[in-house]
């Protein structure tokens, strides 16, 4: 009986520490692509008009995405900084997934 109690330990630690090298990968992944917008938005190279799926074909997908009136809108974040002040972006696209506008927080992007 004790045998088996600790192997349910051991598998519910090997879960956790799976479920950590995910989240991890998943936020280099976020912080990249965090990166490839703000460094497009500051060369100019993101620009009203620009389809959602090049966007994210040349940056990655955002770190989240919701409904904005009949488009939708990105949400671009980094890890950096502290608590309130991580650096974010947010892209909003019309109906066809043009890009519209974006809004920026602690970052140079829209430092204009």
């Amino acid at each position: 009986m004790e045998i088996m109690h600790h192997r349910e330990e051991i598998g519910t630690l090997k879960d956790q520490a799976g479920a950590r090298k995910e989240i991890s990968e998943a936020s280099k992944k976020n912080e990249t692509a965090f990166k490839k917008v703000e460094a497009a938005l500051i060369a100019k190279e993101i620009k009203t008009g620009d389809l959602s799926t090049r966007i994210q074909k040349r940056c990655g997908p955002p770190s989240a995405a919701a409904p904005e009136g009949d488009g939708q809108r990105w949400l671009y974040r980094s890890l950096q900084g502290g608590l309130l002040d991580k650096p974010w972006i947010w892209l909003y696209f019309d109906k066809t997934g043009a890009l519209v506008r974006w809004e920026c927080g602690h970052t140079a992007a829209c430092a204009d």
